[in-house]
Formats: C-alpha cells, structure tokens, sequence
C-alpha cells in the first residue's frame, strides 16, 4: 500500500509543479516504459488554426503544445493516467498546421502575446479541424493572507489553481507577500482554488482581483488500537458529505495520524489493519473554529465474504470481474474488489456480515445481490455464488422516412429487463461505471502528506466521466450507412430508440431479447416539420433565456430562446403543445398554448399575461392559532398556466406562492395534528385556510367469539384518502392517530386468527378524550389453492395475488395486501377472510390482471382448484419509465378506470374506480392500449386527465411515477 501512495503522490506532485509555471510549457508525468507495449492504434490528422478576429492580429505568432494522455491498466486492471508533451508549434497568424497523430485523448494548450491562454481537450478519433479562439487577455492578482489570532498575514507557499480542473488550469504558489500573478487570463469570471497545508482550501469565482483570508484548519487526530495497544501502519478510511469516495491515510510509529485540511462537517471513520478492522464512528464533527479534536478506533478481527462469480449456462469461472461491496442504506465507505483466475473474490474485513454486493463484467449482464451468511450459501459451497447472464448484442439501421440511411442518430436501448429492472444502455453506460470503479480505486489516497500536521487534503478531482473512453464496439452515432451495434445488452424486453435533429425519433419494434442472443432490427425516423417561434411579454419586449417545453403525442423537447426571445426546432410534429417558463423558475408554466396544424406555415408568437400578484396563505388552526410547518400544496386548473407548487408555512403559518393571485387552483394543506384539507378556490392576495384538528381512537383485537386476544394483529383504518394502520400489543390493544371524522372501514388480519370487518363513525368527544372503538373480532381464515393462468389457459409466474382489487401498477410505497405471489407454474396457496361470496384477485406488473369466479365458502376450511384468469391486458411500452397508477379496461361506455393504486399520486389527485376516461392532455383515447401510451411519460410530469362520473365530468391534474416491478 506505501507504494501505491508513492505512486500517485508522485503523479499528483509532477501535476501540480507543472501547472505552478506561469505561462511556461506543460510538464507531465515521467512516461513510463510500459507505454512501448501499446497496440498500434490508426492515425488521423489534426489540423490547428487560429480563428480570425478583429482582435486577433494577421501574422501574430503564436505557439501550441500538444500532450497526449494515455490511460493504462496496472497489474491489478486499475486505471492510471499519464499526460506526454508530444510537440510544440509555432503558428504565424491564421496559417494552419497540420499533425498526423493517434487516435485518443490530447490537449491542445495555446498561448499568444496580450491574448489569454487557451486550454481545449480533443477526443481524436477521426480527422478533425480544431480553430483556436483567442480573446484579449486579462490580469489576475490573488492575495493569500493566513488568519494568526487577531491578525492576518501574508502567506507564502500557497497554490493557487485558475481555471477549471478538467481543462489543466494555470497554477503558481504564492510569493513572500502572498501574491500570485496571473496575465494571461481569459475575460469573465474564473474558478479560483487555493490550497495551503494547515489551512482550510478555499474555492471562489473572480476577476481581476480577489484577496483571500485562509483560516487554520481544524486537526482531526485519529488513533488506532487494538485491545489497548496503538497500531502503527493502520489504515484509517474518512468520508464525508464534501468527501467522497473515502479518502484513507496510514497511521505512524505512534499510532495516529493528524488530519488537516478538512471542510467543516460530519464525517465517519473507520481503520483496518490486515485482517483486523474497527467500526465505523459516525458524526464526527469538525468545526469552522481552529482545534484539535481526538478520535480513537479500536480494531477486532474482521469478517470475510468469499465471492466466486460463474457463468450461469456453463457454470465456469469468470474472472476479471469487478465487485463492489456496499454497506446498508446510503452507505459512505465501500470495497472494491476483482475477482481472480478462479473467479474468487475475497471482500473485507468487514464489521458484520451485511450489505450488498454489486458484480460487473465485460460481456455478463450486472448484478446486485445481498451479502450471504455462511448458512444461507448453497449447500456445499465455501463461496458465495453469483451466477451472471450472458449479455446480448443489438445490431441495426437507422432509416429515414423514405428508406435511406440517416448517418450521426444517436442510439439507447430501453426497456426491462429479465430481473424486471429497467434498462438504459447508452454508448457511456458501461464505461461511466468502469471509470467510477477505477476512480475510487486509483484515488483512494488523496490525502498529501504535509509536514508535521500529517496530512493535508489536497484537490479532490472529480468523477472523471470526461476521460472516459468511448468503447470500439458500441457507438455513440450510427455510422455514414445508418448502421450501429451495440454491445452488452441486458437481456429482456427491449425497444431500440434512435434520434436525429432533423427527424422525430423512431424506435425498432419490441425485441424479446435471451441472454447472449444477437438480435438485427431497424428503426424508422418520422419527417417531422420545423417549428419556429418567438416569446414576448406583456409589453411585447422579447423575453431571453426563456425556457419553451415542446410536447405532442410521444414527443418531448425543451429549446432555449435566444437574446431577442426566438426559438427553433428542425422537426415536430403538426400540432404541439408549448410551455413556457423562465430559467430562473423553470418548474413554473408561465404560459401554456396548443399550436395547430394551420399555425404551422407562420412563426408562432407566445406573448405571456401581465405579471400576477403573489397570492399569500395564513394557516391556523380551529382555534385560529397559526399553523407552522403545514404543508401547501397549490395546481393550478388554469389550462393556460398549467403549474404544480409544494411550499411549508413559516411560524406565523403564512406562506406565499408567485404570480398565483387570480388562479383557479386545487389546494391541499396537511400538518401532523390535522386533517389534510383539499379544496379548489380562486387565490387572491390574501387568503386563509382553516385546518381541522385530527382525531386519535384505541381499541382491541379479539378471537375465538372475544375469548383472545389477537397480539400482533394488523389493524387497517380507512377513510376517503387517508389509511392509517397499527399493530395489536400483548393485551390486544392498538392505537390509532391523525384520523379525521366521519365515517370509515376497519380491518383486522391475523395469521393464525385470522380477519375481520367492522363499519365505524367517529365524531369529537365533546372532552377532548381519545375515542373508544368497539372490538374487533376475528374470524379464521379459509385455506384456498389453485393456480393463476392467462386468458389461453397458460399458466403464470410471478403474479401477485390480493383478496382486493389489484391493477398492474402499484405505487412504490403502495399499502396493498399481497397475499402471495404464483410459483414457476402457475400455483398460489393464501389465507383469506370467510366472504361469501369471495373472490381472489391477481395482476402481473406492468402487463395483465384479473379476477377469479365467484367462490362459494360455506362451512369449508379449504379450498382447492381456484383459478385466477388474468384476460385483461393493460401493458406499458417496455421503454417507458413511468405512467399514472390506475389499471384501464374496455367497458360499453369506453376506457373505464378499474383501479387506482393507493397511495399513488393518482388517488392523491382524486381519481376513483369506474371513473371513464374521456381525456387525456386534450386527447380522447381510442382504447386501452391508446390510454396507457397517452398517460406514459418521465417520471414526476405532470397529466391533465378529463374524466365522468356519475353524470358529471371532472377535470384532474396528476402526475406519471414510477411503479413496482
């Protein structure tokens, strides 16, 4: 381990000192002679050219220094950079100068007299014309003054970095005034960082000048011991909020380490040592005030997960693969690990036997499994055994309308997957987590040794999702014949979406895709039309950077407008809808506005209403004391100013929406202690809302006709839109809060005792005592077997079975009772309540649902032969991420709303069961299949939706989430 610390504090160092020349060439890291083994790779010629200007004199000299930078892989497949000064030119003026070079990843450093530096990264690939853009230079004087007591001096020795890190920004150290000099800097404002050991690193933007007072940093001393006695030569991991992935340093001859240099913050910290290994200490604060503050972690012998990864169709070893260990919940340390020849991995020491594992490798499709005792390893097995997929390949054409290939469409593969996960799979996919991998590998020693402070945080550079590589195999674009492949692909089912500027996207036919299986398909673009508009306010001026929302059937675009309000688009379809919003509120629609077919030819004018006043809430309660923290939640049922806000009241439970005075919205209003109101009204500029104080009631679970009771019994209270829910104690009892008055369903469920029902009222006790609710009696259960089978009689696997109605789309948090879930063939066995006559429900998720017949109980105990038939079909599009929560069915009056999944946004908005949908965004559904692809979208939109009930027709805002798969 010391050596991979001399290592990379070796690279980082050669970094640093290089980039502390002012304008002088950059130095990079000494070439290792590993790079003479490189695979020859082809060449391609760069051609560099200063672009002309008025500022930008004809014949200035000017010189450019190019340097490669090459990533290899170390002995244990980790990736390294290396940055190798390959030429320097001397250009004059707008002359251009030619470089035949291989293809990778260089940086083109420019620099000319009285103009500013320029630094360009260049991904060659292909033959490239790169123009250089000078602008006049400007001067930057950065000030390091150190904070001692009362006084502030000049400190000398202090980097300072200007620029951005992935651009090899410039660099000095301070002199004995503190001053650094910058002349070559570009106009605007820079990033400014400034690094000095003791002291706490400083970041800003600037311009000309900029004086900086560096504060003494907190010291962080942290020893190790085991069963008393210090370790010396211990690892100690720290993470944080403003650190992360962990950062580990190694304790001295005593035992401890001096950390400085770090943000004030909460951060955790855990040693190892060998096989010993300590437990996390969380919360360890460090203050914005100069101290020293002592943390010790004692080690103990560790646990050890044995991973062996195995093809799943031939059961052999696969190595190379990369596995990370997770801890539970949002961990902040985690293990990285390559498995060896045999495809063994051995993961620790870990404190406990806990957390997940997450498996990649080249050619399998990834997996993420839960870390295995030994007792739940399969039988004989040392190892845990994670079986892997064979991924897929995907290869195909993107054609225009009229059958020719469009060349430059980008490429992703959606859909679900065959472990029900969602797929995304761009050209980046898989390399953005290898680069990650690598990152917390190569970087986990960032902390730079500095003096006798110990250690010092040095730059933390990012993610470097900008280093990453694009794969041979799988293409960002399709290539000058239209064709593309792609590699790795999830098995399942699967669409292919292609998209161009000039034409509206197209996507291949649905592809069922097996593990390892090479699939061809072609994707179809639409002739879209070019939409061209303009914003303007009240007053007719133009409105700049306004953000415009282009939205039609399958079709999602956001365009900027430009200084004088104008926007375009090369394709959309006919007729579109637009929203407008401002950048600095892009969440609220200013203006909504649905462009037709014959608006097309002209250039569409979107002129927004005068400003609205803000419109302002006070909550109080019935004594009309003001209500804190209540939550606001306003929709606007205006069509042409369609907007969605959530706010909290302050102490004097007021709170304030913008541009709302005049709005027909729906209000919600919900605080702990009350019950949610919901309430559609006018906003004006001042309004109050009144909230109901909430209701609490006790009661008792009992069985066997009163003579038990039912400890550990379930109890569901359900009124309107609020279900609240408790366990039975030792004496049967339960409690229940927050409920509102009125009427409500009661239900109870015990495994070995079994259901039962009761219909309650509840109404305020005149002297505020908590409600007495009758008992609960329990009947037992009747046992029912049987099997789940499609509308051909084909058994199902994996359905989820509910003694109520279940639609194919659950929300995430959804309180639905499933009662068990079919096997590979089909069979269910469930406990359910004695109903008479009792009914059994069934859907699988995102796809069928259905019912069983009528069963009649009578006085039996079992039942057997039931069959639940799933004939209705309500199926997403497997690219699709979300949809609103409701199952859909044909009935004589139309699409028809059959359930609507609790707990979602949908039963939040007020949609209900046999509501017939008559809209949905303005458009009428044709039938089932039409709905779904109408109520589909990103997750988090929102849908307006027309529906009738009764005799009468509700116009509802909801929004698309995702759903249980």
């Amino acid at each position: 381990m010391s050596d991979r610390i001399l290592r990379w504090v070796a690279l980082f160092s050669a970094l640093v000192l290089s980039l502390c020349v002012l304008d002088s060439a950059f130095v990079g890291a000494q070439v290792s002679p590993d790079l003479e083994d490189l695979v020859s790779r082809p060449r391609f010629e760069l051609t560099l050219q200063a672009e002309k200007s008025e500022a930008f004199p004809e014949g200035l000299e000017w010189r450019a220094e190019v340097i490669r930078e090459e990533r290899r892989l170390t002995e244990r497949g980790r990736a390294e950079r290396l940055y190798m000064p390959l030429e320097t030119l001397s250009i004059a003026g707008t002359t251009s100068k030619k470089l035949s070079l291989e293809s990778g990843t260089y940086f083109i450093i420019a620099r000319a007299s009285g103009f500013a530096r320029v630094s360009e990264r260049v991904e060659l690939h292909s033959a490239q014309n790169k123009k250089i853009k000078f602008v006049p230079a400007l001067s930057l004087e950065v000030t390091v003054f150190a904070q001692k007591e009362e006084d502030q001096v000049p400190l000398p020795g202090a980097t300072v970095l200007v620029g951005e890190p992935e651009q090899l920004p410039l660099g000095a150290a301070t002199d004995a005034k503190g001053r650094a000099r910058f002349s070559s800097v570009a106009p605007g404002p820079q990033r400014v960082r400034i690094f000095a050991p003791g002291y706490e690193p400083y970041e800003a933007m600037a311009e000309r000048e900029l004086v900086v007072r560096l504060r003494p940093a907190s010291i962080l001393r942290v020893t190790v011991t085991k069963g008393g006695v210090v370790q010396p030569d211990a690892q100690v991991f720290i993470a944080g909020a403003t650190l992360w992935p962990a950062r580990v340093v190694v304790t001295g001859d005593k035992g401890f380490i001096d950390i400085s240099g770090l943000k004030p913050g909460r951060y955790a910290l855990y040693a190892e040592k060998g096989i010993d290994v300590s437990d996390v200490v969380a919360d360890v604060e460090v203050l914005t005030r100069a101290e020293r503050r002592e943390v010790t972690l004692d080690m103990r012998p560790g646990e050890f997960v044995p991973v062996k990864t195995i093809a799943r169709e031939s059961e052999k070893a696969i190595s190379g693969a990369r596995i990370t260990w997770s801890s539970v919940g949002i961990g902040q340390f985690s293990r990285h690990e390559f498995t060896d020849g045999q495809g063994i991995a051995r993961m620790g020491p870990l404190t406990r036997l806990d957390g997940v594992l997450s498996i990649r490798a080249d050619g399998f499709v990834p997996r993420v499994v839960p870390v295995e005792r030994a007792e739940e390893r399969e039988e004989g097995s040392e190892f845990q055994l994670v079986r892997l997929e064979r991924s897929a390949t995907i290869e195909g054409r993107v054609l225009d309308p009229e059958g020719f290939p469009v060349a430059g469409a980008t490429i992703e593969i959606a859909g679900t997957d065959m472990y029900s996960m969602p797929v995304s799979v761009t050209h980046l996919r898989d390399e953005v987590s290898d680069a990650h991998f690598d990152w917390a590998e190569d970087l986990a020693n960032v902390l730079i040794p500095a003096g006798e402070l110990g250690v010092m945080l040095g730059p933390v550079p990012p993610i470097p999702l900008s280093d990453v590589p694009v794969s041979e195999g799988r293409r960002l674009t399709t290539d000058e014949r239209g064709y593309f492949l792609a590699r790795d692909v999830p098995p399942g089912e699967l669409v292919v979406l292609g998209r161009h500027p000039a034409f509206m996207d197209g996507r291949s036919d649905v592809l069922n895709v097996g593990p390892g299986a090479h699939k061809k398909t072609e994707v179809v673009l639409g002739r879209g039309e070019p939409l061209r508009g303009r914003v303007l306010d009240h007053e007719d001026f133009p409105v700049r950077n306004a953000r415009v929302q282009v939205s039609a059937r399958g079709f999602d675009r956001r365009v900027t407008a430009e200084i004088d309000g104008t926007f375009h688009l090369e394709a959309a379809p006919r007729e579109v809808t637009l929203r407008v919003s401002r950048i600095e509120r892009p969440l609220q629609v200013l203006l909504a506005s649905e462009v037709k077919k014959k608006e097309r030819d002209t250039e569409i004018l979107l002129r927004l209403l005068p400003p609205r006043d803000p419109a302002e809430m006070t909550v109080s309660d019935a004594a009309g004391e003001p209500v804190p923290l209540a939550q606001v939640t306003i929709v606007s049922l205006d069509r042409k100013v369609p907007f969605k806000n959530t706010r909290f009241t302050n102490d004097e439970g007021r709170v304030s929406f913008e541009e709302a005075v005049g709005l027909l919205c729906r209000l919600e209003v919900s605080s702990p202690g009350h019950v949610t109101t919901v309430q559609e009204k006018t906003l004006k500029k001042q309004n109050a809302l009144t909230l109901v104080t909430a209701l609490s009631a006790r009661g008792r679970v009992t069985a066997v006709r009163g003579r038990r009771v039912a400890e550990g019994a379930t109890v569901v209270y359900k009124s309107g839109r609020i279900t609240r829910t408790a366990l039975a104690d030792e004496l049967g009892e339960y409690r229940l809060t927050g409920l509102p008055p009125g009427p409500a369903d009661l239900s109870g469920r015990h495994e070995e005792y079994g259901s039962g029902k009761a219909r309650v009222f509840l109404e305020p006790d005149p002297s505020d005592r908590e409600i007495e609710l009758p008992d609960l009696d329990l009947n037992p259960h009747v046992e029912v077997a049987g099997i789940v089978v499609d509308e051909a009689g084909n058994p199902l696997a994996g359905a989820l079975i509910a003694a109520d109605r279940i639609g194919p789309y659950l929300a995430l948090g959804s309180n639905v009772e499933i009662l068990a879930e079919s096997g590979a063939g089909g069979e269910f066995f469930v406990e359910v309540a004695r109903d008479e006559p009792l009914y059994l429900f069934a859907a699988t998720p995102g796809r069928l649902f259905g019912f069983s017949d009528p069963i009649s109980v009578g006085d039996r105990d079992r039942l057997s032969d039931v069959r639940i038939i799933l004939d209705r079909r309500d199926k997403l599009p497997p690219d699709q991420l979300g949809t609103v929560l409701v199952a859909l069915e044909e009935s004589e009056d139309g699409v028809t709303l059959y359930s609507v999944s609790p707990g979602s946004q949908a039963e939040r908005a007020g949609l209900e069961v046999d509501d017939i949908l008559l809209e949905v965004d303005g458009v009428r559904p044709r039938d089932v299949k039409d709905a779904r692809e109408l109520l589909c979208g990103l997750p988090g939109s929102d849908v307006r939706v027309l529906v009738r009930r009764g005799r009468g027709r509700m116009e509802l805002i909801t929004s698309r989430e995702s759903f249980r798969r």
